[in-house]
């Protein structure tokens, strides 16, 4: 057997000294500053001797690139906000995407790659960035867990982006853009913020509509279960002295189509509020 055991042992440091020798890189990075990207109540990634460190900030409300001082290995302080000069170096030293951004997710923008290649994610969230706009194209340092702001790309061509948000103002389908030097990646990034926007301005819809059903069965003292909308209708779900009932009402005004009860015929004569008053009636038939 080859090589001897003896010779494998004088080939590998002691334990002793990998220790010491991380203890001391420990030591000294707590002897000087350092300067990292944060967000609220985040924590800062450091690599000491190769390993990485997570350390929460102080203040952890703090947003931007700023030179902290460790406490210790767990914690730093805000010294001083970074200079342009010293964010710039950080960033260089990451790997550099450039991205178009497509859509604004509370404090982030989600974005698309601006170039098609393999390897690259369908969609990423960046941080920090500042004085953008929709369809910008910008560049990115990837530290392999975060995409963080670095600049527009200079190189990219800004009336493109102002009219993909001048499209968009009016509603103009991801199929009928039509412009010189539009590339798939602007029209991919354009069709998601399309879609996007239809979906919550449809959710927001949902939600008036919600808040309207309730208001009228809660001045009458019922309680609102769901609502199934249909072509020109509402199917209303909730509970009146502990029993449930379904009506149908119109879309409009919220009128009665269908009680769910025996009207006589009368059900156009009221509106959702004024049906759960007959329904308090003791004498009211449930059809």
């Amino acid at each position: 057997m080859w090589p001897p055991s003896r010779v494998l042992n004088s080939m590998k440091p002691s334990v002793s000294k990998l220790l010491d020798r991380f203890a001391a890189a420990e030591q000294n990075f707590l002897n000087q500053e350092f300067l990292a990207p944060v967000v609220p109540d985040s924590t800062v990634r450091v690599r000491i001797d190769g390993v990485v460190m997570q350390l929460e900030v102080v203040p952890n409300d703090f947003q931007g690139f700023a030179v902290f001082c460790p406490m210790t290995l767990r914690s730093a302080v805000f010294v001083r906000d970074a200079t342009l000069a010293e964010r710039t170096r950080y960033l260089s030293l990451m790997n550099q995407r450039t991205m178009i951004l497509c859509d604004r997710v509370a404090s982030r923008w989600l974005s698309l790659p601006a170039h098609e290649a393999a390897g690259e994610p369908s969609a990423a969230q960046i941080r920090l960035a500042e004085n953008v706009n929709l369809f910008d194209t910008v560049r990115v340092g990837f530290d392999g867990t975060n995409y963080w702001f670095d600049r527009i790309d200079n190189r990219s061509d800004s009336a493109m982006a102002a009219w993909l948000r001048s499209s968009m103002a009016s509603e103009v389908k991801p199929v009928d853009l039509k412009r010189k030097g539009l590339t798939s990646q602007q029209r991919a990034a354009y069709t998601l913020n399309y879609f996007a926007r239809k979906e919550l301005n449809e959710k927001l819809r949902r939600d008036e509509v919600e808040s309207q059903i309730r208001a009228a069965l809660g001045h009458a003292g019922a309680q609102f279960v769901q609502y199934v909308e249909h072509r020109d209708g509402f199917r209303v779900t909730y509970n009146v002295a502990g029993q449930q009932h379904v009506s149908s009402v119109n879309k409009k005004d919220l009128t009665v189509q269908s009680a769910g009860i025996c009207l006589s015929g009368e059900d156009r004569k009221f509106d959702l509020a004024s049906l759960v008053g007959v329904l308090r009636e003791p004498d009211a038939h449930w059809a």
